[in-house]
């Protein structure tokens, strides 16, 4: 919606990212996902919301320099609220096919959990390319399956990313 077709560069319309751009995510390029430990592995795959390497790296750089705990710096990195996810895993997955998503910073986000407690969760403004993917369709598990291999599915505290 909003979008021009055929033209590049042209932001189109989503609710979770400021001005997102439709792009190309290469096979071979490992995504990640923060995850819920409260659901299935499947589940936890079919996410339609993914990082590339370089957020990631940020979120574990403000891990490795004390400011946070990994749970604490993804919520704050992505805003996430906990009504949404508990942040205690961590998806990796390399894609084995051409995918189209949607590229651009995460938006401010509140949830109904108590533990949210009307909190509004807004991502870092001075962090510069703090972009979040959104892939449409990656919750159908025909997708899923078919997108990735090589993926891991580790516990936050023990993820490779925060050692």
């Amino acid at each position: 919606r909003g979008a021009v077709p055929g033209t590049t560069h042209w932001v189109e319309t989503n609710g979770g990212i400021v001005n997102p751009l439709r792009v190309h995510i290469r096979p071979g390029q490992y995504i990640y996902r923060f995850a819920n430990s409260g659901r299935t592995h499947a589940e936890r795959l079919r996410g339609c919301w993914w990082v590339e390497y370089e957020v990631l790296t940020k979120i574990a750089r403000f891990v490795r320099d004390g400011h946070a705990g990994p749970r604490d710096a993804a919520r704050y990195f992505l805003a996430l609220p906990w009504a949404w996810t508990q942040v205690d895993r961590l998806i990796r997955a390399r894609l084995v096919a051409k995918i189209d998503a949607y590229r651009g910073v995460g938006k401010a986000a509140a949830g109904d959990h108590p533990r949210d407690a009307g909190t509004r969760f807004i991502p870092p403004q001075h962090v510069a390319e703090l972009y979040q993917l959104f892939i449409p369709g990656m919750d159908s598990p025909d997708l899923a399956s078919r997108a990735f291999e090589d993926i891991s599915d580790d516990d936050i505290w023990s993820a490779k990313a925060f050692a």
